[in-house]
């Protein structure tokens, strides 16, 4: 997902959106611990955040990446203690998809 923002460009239409996905990332990363990043990424079990096939059957690494985004946006939007704190708005990607 860091490469996404950080190589290939993909981003939020506000930058300070971007920014938090970004250092959010960078922390997740710390973790060293792949399992729990993808649990928290998935949600909540009963309606999930990301589905895995989205992922795989994307087009491209871009493509796959943005689903990976999008999940871990809808998962902050979920989360009762960022209310107010996470921009509410809607990801839009700058490159059109």
């Amino acid at each position: 997902m860091l490469w996404g923002l950080l190589e290939a460009s993909l981003a939020f239409r506000h930058s300070g959106q971007t920014e938090m996905i970004q250092d959010l990332l960078l922390n997740l990363d710390l973790l060293n611990n792949q399992q729990a990043v993808l649990q928290y990424l998935l949600g909540n079990p009963d309606d999930p955040n990301l589905d895995p096939v989205m992922v795989k059957d994307a087009s491209d690494k871009s493509e796959a990446v943005w689903v990976l985004i999008e999940a871990l946006d809808r998962q902050l939007k979920s989360e009762p203690e960022n209310n107010g704190v996470y921009p509410p708005q809607d990801p839009v990607r700058l490159d059109g998809y």
